[in-house]
């Protein structure tokens, strides 16, 4: 839930790079903004659950 914040954003902007010209101006706004919009709620359940509910996360990522 972590990553998928930080990578949202990341995977529509390359969605919108590799297939933007195929989806036209009103599918890729579609698409931009339906990202953004995700992304602040899963900004505001975080929001909740991390310093409303006072619950401790730890993210491990694999560093090779």
């Amino acid at each position: 839930m972590y990553l998928l914040l930080i990578f949202l954003p990341l995977l529509s902007s390359f969605s919108l790079l590799l297939f933007g010209r195929f989806i036209g101006r009103a599918g890729a706004a579609v698409v931009s903004i339906s990202s953004i919009f995700f992304s602040f709620f899963v900004a505001l359940f975080l929001f909740y659950e991390v310093l409303l509910c006072r619950t401790t996360t730890f993210v491990a990522l694999p560093i090779s």
